[in-house]
């Protein structure tokens, strides 16, 4: 006859640790765009494992969906208000390099020069 082993319970699995951690760091790190929707949906991952295990906190897995969910969702706005900006810098930048007339010398045109604005002499009615 073989001698018994000891009981060893399986080793506890905290999704809802895990979530709560993941949902964390993807509310922190919103400014890094892919790192923060990366983190945001692993953590939304281990929020659904969590509910199918026994023993974990409810309040936990509430916490780190809103965690997650506002990382994302912050993220994806900031990533939005960023394109914006850049394309109105790139607008602009345009804008002025296409407003500036080309250099024009007197012996490659017959027409008279004339300047882009008019500078009259200021009158003063005193």
């Amino acid at each position: 006859m073989q001698p018994m082993r000891p009981y060893a319970p399986e080793p506890e699995k905290h999704y809802d640790v895990c979530a709560l951690l993941f949902g964390t760091a993807a509310f922190i790190f919103c400014l890094i765009p892919a790192l923060s929707v990366a983190v945001g949906i692993i953590g939304l991952v281990y929020c659904h494992r969590a509910k199918w295990q026994l023993g974990s906190s409810k309040r936990m897995r509430i916490l780190a969906i809103i965690l997650s969910c506002a990382g994302i969702v912050l993220c994806m706005s900031l990533t939005v208000y960023w394109i914006y900006w850049f394309l109105q810098i790139i607008r602009m930048i345009y804008d002025v390099t296409e407003m500036v007339p080309p250099a024009k010398f007197p012996e490659d045109c017959h027409a008279p020069v004339q300047t882009a604005f008019r500078l009259e002499p200021a009158i003063s009615s005193c």
